[in-house]
């Protein structure tokens, strides 16, 4: 299950342990398993939105995506105390499948994406991601 990251000023190494939990349960559902429980306690509501529509959208082709994705490199963009954008370089490739029949292949590549972290309470949580200019 997914832990919630509750340091006051987490660094680069805990930040990416809450990108990584993020990165497998996102797999995970997409995947066609269900959300983890838990998965409020690491994203807000607008990554969690998506994540849902991505999925339905699927569930709706009878499709599923089996997506690979590892952080290479993550560096911290930007930091108050209740937002932090970090840069992160991910190795990423995805597979599309209908009725067990490929349908879709991304090639490996690296993405660079932003991801942006809220602290709500005493908790960070994903609040935004995107790819990096």
């Amino acid at each position: 299950a997914a832990s919630p990251l509750t340091a006051r000023e987490p660094d680069e190494a805990q930040l990416r342990g809450l990108l990584e939990s993020w990165l497998q349960a996102k797999t995970a559902v997409l995947a066609g398993g269900e959300p983890p429980a838990s998965l409020d306690r690491i994203a807000r509501e607008g990554p969690l939105q998506r994540l849902e529509a991505e999925h339905q959208a699927n569930r709706n082709l009878g499709q599923i995506l089996a997506i690979e994705a590892r952080v290479t490199r993550l560096r911290i963009q930007e930091r108050s105390p209740y937002r932090i954008a970090v840069v992160a370089d991910l190795d990423y490739s995805d597979t599309t499948r209908r009725a067990g029949q490929e349908v879709n292949r991304t090639k490996a590549t690296t993405l660079r994406n932003v991801y942006v972290f809220g602290r709500d309470g005493e908790t960070w949580r994903l609040a935004a991601s995107g790819p990096a200019r």
